[in-house]
């Protein structure tokens, strides 16, 4: 078993993550970030002398190193032509069809956010109320209300980054492709800083009163209320 675990839905990944993990006998559990091909040729040659064969599992070995890196390509050529390797690849984000394709004797498992949710979240600017509500209820049709709140959560979080130098901008920011860049500074440009940072904070306090007990009503009708006020 050759197995790709990828996508943006990171819940619903996890979760098919942990059910497969269970299926493997004794796994080698690895941190792709950093790794090279010796140390990972290491774990895999140990392991084999041991069992007829080989179960590991990578964590993150493309999204948390450089396209193009010799020892991913290496370690991804080893395993696709490996026999006799049971291995998982997990990654916390949604691979290209390029990076896919260095493992090609592998299954492909993608776990992605629905079209729409993005749709929604780049219709939010002021004065956009009607828009955003209805969306916000055709994704609960789908969707958790967690899910969409924490999605708010991280595009307000973007916009606050976005328009602070460069040298203060947070690493998720730095890692987008100059399309994704140029789409949240258009965005960004509806709102002052003042404003954001007020949504951010009320954000913040939904959070804080959905976790503690202290907000009377739901998390459900805390978002409604939400895009109501933009």
């Amino acid at each position: 078993m050759k197995l790709i675990i990828h996508g943006t839905d990171l819940e619903s990944s996890r979760n098919f993550y942990f059910l497969q993990k269970q299926k493997l006998k004794n796994p080698v559990i690895l941190s792709g970030e950093g790794l090279v091909f010796a140390e990972f040729f290491k774990y895999a040659q140990n392991q084999s002398i041991f069992d007829e064969e080989t179960s590991m599992i990578l964590e993150n070995l493309f999204s948390k190193n450089k396209t193009g890196s010799m020892d991913v390509k290496k370690i991804a050529e080893f395993i696709d032509d490996a026999k006799n390797l049971n291995i998982i690849l997990w990654e916390q984000v949604e691979l290209s069809k390029t990076t896919l394709s260095l493992i090609k004797s592998s299954q492909i498992n993608l776990f992605s956010y629905p079209k729409k949710l993005f749709i929604f979240l780049d219709q939010i600017r002021p004065n956009n109320q009607d828009a955003l509500i209805k969306l916000y209820h055709e994704l609960r049709q789908t969707q958790e209300a967690e899910m969409i709140f924490f999605m708010l959560v991280r595009q307000f979080r973007l916009f606050l980054s976005s328009v602070e130098n460069k040298t203060e901008q947070i690493d998720e920011i730095k890692k987008m492709a100059p399309w994704q860049i140029s789409k949240l500074s258009r965005q960004v440009r509806f709102f002052n800083k003042d404003e954001l940072l007020k949504a951010y904070n009320r954000l913040y306090d939904m959070e804080y009163g959905q976790k503690t007990g202290k907000s009377d009503i739901s998390l459900d009708a805390s978002i409604d209320f939400f895009l109501g006020g933009l």
